[in-house]
């Protein structure tokens, strides 16, 4: 694959490559996503396609830099949010996430993942793109019980 489409793909249009907080900026995209694709089977189908387009991706951006988990790859945040929230239309039985939930999970899951607790940062550090993309699903597993315990209150 062409290096500048990975990197352009990888970064999701190139909001990866923002000064500060890349991948919080990367988070976005899955706050878009998740508006766009209201309903868990949606958000679940949304997810699958942001995880199957970013396992090779992931892979060759780490080559493209000779480096693991480059800055600029943010299709691993976009799979984490989604996996974050995924979960709240299919236990509510609604066909859209609130705002209010939106936010909190956008928070929930850009702290899990920037903090990393065990064994997420072990997790990453498995090779060929796998722990690029791994981790944030992983941050994403304990942001999910917040956002899935403030819809008692917030939604």
């Amino acid at each position: 694959m062409n290096r500048n489409l990975v990197r352009i793909l990888g970064s999701g249009l190139c909001v990866g490559y923002a000064r500060f907080v890349p991948g919080t900026f990367g988070t976005l995209w899955g706050v878009l996503l998740a508006v766009l694709f209201p309903g868990g089977p949606w958000l679940a189908f949304a997810l699958a396609g942001v995880f199957v387009l970013g396992l090779p991706l992931a892979r060759l951006a780490e080559q493209a830099d000779s480096l693991h988990d480059p800055k600029w790859f943010v299709l691993d945040e976009v799979a984490g949010y989604l996996l974050t929230v995924c979960w709240v239309p299919l236990l509510s039985g609604r066909d859209a996430l609130s705002w209010p939930l939106i936010l909190v999970g956008f928070v929930a899951f850009r702290i899990f993942d920037w903090t990393k607790p065990w064994p997420i940062r072990r997790i990453e550090e498995i090779p060929e793109g796998w722990g690029v993309m791994l981790d944030d699903l992983m941050a994403a597993i304990y942001a999910a019980p917040v956002v899935l315990v403030s819809m008692r209150w917030l939604d």
